[in-house]
Protein backbone atom coordinates (compact mmCIF):
# COMPACT_ATOMS: atom_id res chain seq x y z
CA UNK A 1 0.00 0.00 0.00
CA UNK A 2 1.13 3.52 -0.67
CA UNK A 3 2.50 5.28 2.38
CA UNK A 4 4.26 8.26 0.77
CA UNK A 5 2.52 11.41 -0.42
CA UNK A 6 3.84 12.95 -3.65
CA UNK A 7 5.49 16.30 -2.85
CA UNK A 8 3.39 18.01 -5.52
CA UNK A 9 0.10 16.93 -3.88
CA UNK A 10 -1.41 19.66 -1.69
CA UNK A 11 -4.48 17.68 -0.58
CA UNK A 12 -4.87 16.47 3.03
CA UNK A 13 -3.71 12.86 3.47
CA UNK A 14 -3.46 10.89 6.73
CA UNK A 15 -1.96 7.52 7.53
CA UNK A 16 -4.65 5.00 8.40
CA UNK A 17 -4.17 1.59 9.99
CA UNK A 18 -6.58 -1.35 10.07
CA UNK A 19 -5.26 -4.44 11.87
CA UNK A 20 -1.68 -4.71 10.56
CA UNK A 21 -2.35 -2.88 7.25
CA UNK A 22 -1.23 0.72 6.81
CA UNK A 23 -2.21 2.99 3.93
CA UNK A 24 -2.85 6.63 3.09
CA UNK A 25 -6.36 8.04 3.25
CA UNK A 26 -7.43 11.20 1.46
CA UNK A 27 -9.48 13.54 3.67
CA UNK A 28 -12.30 15.20 1.72
CA UNK A 29 -14.40 17.48 3.91
CA UNK A 30 -17.15 17.64 1.28
CA UNK A 31 -17.44 13.88 0.85
CA UNK A 32 -20.82 12.35 1.58
CA UNK A 33 -19.51 8.80 1.90
CA UNK A 34 -16.27 6.89 2.34
CA UNK A 35 -15.08 4.89 -0.64
CA UNK A 36 -12.49 2.10 -0.54
CA UNK A 37 -10.65 0.97 -3.65
CA UNK A 38 -11.70 -2.57 -4.66
CA UNK A 39 -8.07 -3.64 -5.16
CA UNK A 40 -7.23 -2.65 -1.55
CA UNK A 41 -10.49 -4.15 -0.34
CA UNK A 42 -9.73 -7.54 -1.91
CA UNK A 43 -5.96 -7.60 -1.29
CA UNK A 44 -6.45 -7.13 2.48
CA UNK A 45 -9.63 -9.23 2.72
CA UNK A 46 -11.68 -6.44 4.30
CA UNK A 47 -14.95 -7.98 5.61
CA UNK A 48 -17.99 -6.77 3.66
CA UNK A 49 -21.73 -7.21 3.27
CA UNK A 50 -24.40 -6.29 0.72
CA UNK A 51 -25.64 -2.71 1.29
CA UNK A 52 -29.37 -2.40 1.91
CA UNK A 53 -30.67 -0.32 0.33
CA UNK A 54 -28.10 0.45 -2.40
CA UNK A 55 -27.05 4.12 -2.42
CA UNK A 56 -26.10 6.27 -5.45
CA UNK A 57 -22.55 7.69 -5.42
CA UNK A 58 -22.37 10.99 -7.32
CA UNK A 59 -19.36 13.15 -7.98
CA UNK A 60 -17.06 14.28 -10.74
CA UNK A 61 -17.47 10.78 -12.19
CA UNK A 62 -20.26 8.63 -13.63
CA UNK A 63 -22.99 8.08 -11.00
CA UNK A 64 -22.76 4.53 -9.66
CA UNK A 65 -24.78 2.51 -7.19
CA UNK A 66 -22.97 1.50 -4.00
CA UNK A 67 -24.08 -2.08 -3.44
CA UNK A 68 -21.48 -3.28 -0.90
CA UNK A 69 -20.25 -1.91 2.41
CA UNK A 70 -17.69 -2.99 4.99
CA UNK A 71 -18.61 -4.60 8.23
CA UNK A 72 -17.87 -2.10 11.04
CA UNK A 73 -14.08 -1.59 11.24
CA UNK A 74 -11.82 -0.16 13.93
CA UNK A 75 -9.45 2.16 12.06
CA UNK A 76 -6.67 4.20 13.63
CA UNK A 77 -5.87 7.50 11.91
CA UNK A 78 -2.81 9.66 12.52
CA UNK A 79 -2.10 12.91 10.73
Amino acid sequence: AATQIPQTDNRLWVKARWENHETLALVDSRAQMDIIDWAYFNRHQVPWRIKEPPTPARGPFRTQMVTYETEPLDITVAG
